[in-house]
């Protein structure tokens, strides 16, 4: 299986599977092969996964990132569920390669979080992984970060509406490419499902709340850069990832608008791109 990510080449290789249940939205990031890999990753099912090895470094409950002299281990187990059954990675420092470990019976090797943190650590010197919705029309791109409940979806639904294309309402991936800040879909969508594997030069950034009328306030530099970190997943075990994600974060704000965007569901979005 071969994938195109954010204009990262990634080749997934599954070995020893009954059967296997790749996420539908993966489809859109097919790719029928190519010459350069960015990431090359060996899923294996079998019935005993093998032990991690090096210290603990990352402990985020259902998953934890060990550290041995050359590799990552990443272990992702649901201690109060039966599924799914325990997963370990082991990963090269720069996450280029990997070898994942499931037990038998599962058959959804990239069960979340796995995928996302896979990409996340990719882009430790490339890019950000950001809770936002991204959408383009006109070939500009918009991005609207925020938390859950914040409303990615409705502005998903009100920028398809004007018939702008939606690249994720959930996750979506910055990288700064030929001096220019680029917006890439993900497969990794929340309720709005009619994602497009796409990509856009980002004209404009909004932190989104709600508010009781529709307004905006420009953003501060300083203010913009936390705002994008805190809507981030840069590997925060990783000095040197962190630091290049704030350096990315300010490189962004130097190049692009950055609002506060209040708003209700009465939003006329057609105003804002």
């Amino acid at each position: 299986m071969r994938v195109n990510i954010g204009d990262i080449r990634i080749a997934l290789n599954f070995h020893g599977f009954s059967s296997l249940e790749i996420p539908s939205s993966y489809d859109k990031f097919l790719c029928n092969g190519f010459q350069k890999k960015d990431a090359n990753f060996d899923f294996y099912s079998c019935s005993n996964i093998p032990e991690v090895k090096g210290n603990l470094i990352f402990d985020a409950d259902i998953w934890n990132i060990y550290e041995s002299k050359d590799k990552y281990y990443l272990k992702i187990s649901y201690p109060d569920s039966i599924y799914p059954p325990p997963r370990l990675g082991i990963f090269s420092k720069d996450f280029s390669r990997g070898k994942i470990y499931c037990q038998t019976g599962l058959n959804d090797p990239l069960y979340t979080p796995l995928d996302q943190i896979i990409m996340t650590n990719i882009l430790s010197e490339k890019g950000l992984l950001v809770h936002a919705c991204g959408v383009g029309i006109n070939k500009k791109g918009y991005l609207f970060m925020g938390r859950s409940g914040k409303g990615k979806t409705t502005i998903a639904r009100l920028a398809k509406k004007i018939g702008a294309k939606v690249l994720s309402d959930d996750r979506i991936i910055i990288r700064i490419l030929k001096n220019k800040v680029w917006i890439f879909g993900t497969p990794w969508h929340g309720d709005f499902i009619e994602i497009e594997n796409d990509s856009f030069i980002l004209e404009n950034i909004f932190f989104l709340e709600h508010g009781r009328k529709n307004k905006i306030t420009s953003l501060m530099d300083v203010n913009g850069i936390s705002e994008i970190i805190k809507h981030a997943f840069p590997p925060f075990w990783n000095k040197k990832a962190v630091d290049f994600s704030l350096s990315l974060s300010q490189k962004i704000v130097n190049k692009i608008e950055v609002n506060k965007l209040y708003f209700r569901e009465d939003l006329d979005i057609a105003t804002l791109i």
